[in-house]
């Protein structure tokens, strides 16, 4: 029972080590999202209206490896730009809390949270997007995530082209790029897309068509040309 629990152990640990030393050996990436409508009444206006509610996740293991990267170029004034679907952030890594590493092994990192008015609570400065950024000599990794609809500032990744789409799941291929510090990746993310329609009544009795949507995708680096 010792020499098979202690065989176990060992195999347990190779394991870990290739998977921690292999982090960055393919570069990934990948997103969810959703995205519902609601119905909202008012009684001090007397009317109900619709209202879209929407949020996604993306994250990103992206190796420099063969990237022509000097890292200690990088610092507050450095880009990063992300596109997928209708998606897309630009900012300088300095536009959030940048904290560089001491040594090209250990790692760096920036934490960006991005506002805006938001029409519908007619408000300023509302956070709509929080984003992670860290990266050594080894490879970049990317954390996203956001709100979209309310406040009503992103488009959503891929959802809000099929509002309005019959009931069922859809494929389709979306095409995503990211650029850091001069580095670019370029990815094919087949996703797949449900859609589900319903309709409500209000407490005024009318009918209101609502929709919701999941999608999520999985991408892998091609070639950029």
């Amino acid at each position: 029972m010792k020499k098979f629990t202690l065989l176990s152990l060992l195999i347990l640990i190779s394991a870990t080590l290739l998977t921690f030393t292999d982090a960055f050996g393919a570069s990934f990436f990948k997103y969810s999202e959703s995205y519902k409508q609601k119905v909202l009444c008012s009684s001090y206006y007397g009317y109900c209206d619709v209202f879209d509610y929407g949020k996604y996740n993306i994250s990103a293991k992206l190796s420099l490896e063969g990237k022509d990267i000097d890292l200690s170029t990088i610092n507050a004034n450095t880009p990063f730009y992300m596109e997928v679907g209708d998606f897309y952030v630009y900012f300088l890594l300095g536009d959030g809390q940048y904290k560089p590493g001491k040594t090209s092994k250990s790692k760096s990192k920036t934490s960006v949270v991005l506002s805006d008015y938001d029409w519908v609570t007619d408000k300023e400065n509302v956070p709509y997007m929080w984003i992670k950024l860290s990266w050594n000599a080894k490879g970049l990794t990317i954390k996203i995530k956001g709100l979209t609809g309310m406040p009503d500032i992103m488009y959503p990744i891929i959802s809000y082209n099929y509002l309005y789409e019959d009931n069922g799941a859809y494929n389709e291929n979306l095409s995503g790029s990211v650029s850091f510090a001069g580095a670019e990746w370029a990815f094919d993310t087949p996703s797949t897309i449900s859609v589900k329609q319903k309709t409500k009544k209000d407490k005024y009795k009318d009918l209101w068509d609502l929709w919701a949507i999941k999608a999520k995708g999985t991408g892998s680096e091609v070639s950029v040309e």
